[in-house]
């Protein structure tokens, strides 16, 4: 027979508080910098880029958040595009409508691989859904765009396997 223990927060004999427990049964640490949660995504559609204008939207989801304001969110991310796009143009990562150009790709004027990698850290945001937004936009804007295909495959390049994008949300005790 399971035993249950009902309790609302988790001391150490000398008063301090390590944890809550909230009413949906969420163990919420009080410690700065105390992991709460990691949500990883990922995406292996391939997709044409827009090649027109000076901005766009490389991938958008929603993300469920689970802390409120006493939470900071830190995503990490790793796109892998393909062909030639523009050498500059601004990278960014978008969290609940904060922006953080923080992304960068490596660019060379072929056909091959150009891998995007960044991070960003977003503060206050409330709990519940936040849309998450990485993307580009020029500041002169000039026509321009990272790159060709977001996650190549063998339509590509025959030497392909179909490649994955991803992202990594890190939910941390402010």
């Amino acid at each position: 027979m399971a035993s249950i223990i009902g309790v609302e927060t988790l001391q150490h004999t000398n008063g301090t508080t390590a944890a809550t427990i909230d009413s949906s049964g969420i163990i919420k640490p009080t410690a700065s910098g105390a992991v709460m949660a990691i949500r990883h995504y990922s995406n292996s559609t391939r997709t044409a880029m827009s090649q027109t204008g000076s901005s766009g939207t490389i991938w958008s989801f929603t993300d469920t958040k689970v802390g409120g304001t006493e939470t900071d969110i830190i995503v990490q991310i790793n796109i892998i595009g393909k062909d030639d796009g523009s050498g500059t143009v601004g990278t960014y990562i978008e969290y609940g409508g904060s922006r953080s150009y923080s992304a960068a790709f490596q660019y060379e004027s072929s056909a091959y691989l150009k891998p995007m990698t960044g991070s960003m850290k977003a503060t206050g945001k409330a709990s519940g859904s936040q849309t998450v937004t990485i993307g580009w936009d020029a500041a002169n804007s000039a026509t321009t765009f990272p790159f060709v295909i977001l996650n190549p495959n063998s339509t590509d390049d025959a030497r392909n396997h179909q490649f994955v994008s991803t992202v990594t949300v890190y939910e941390v005790i402010a």
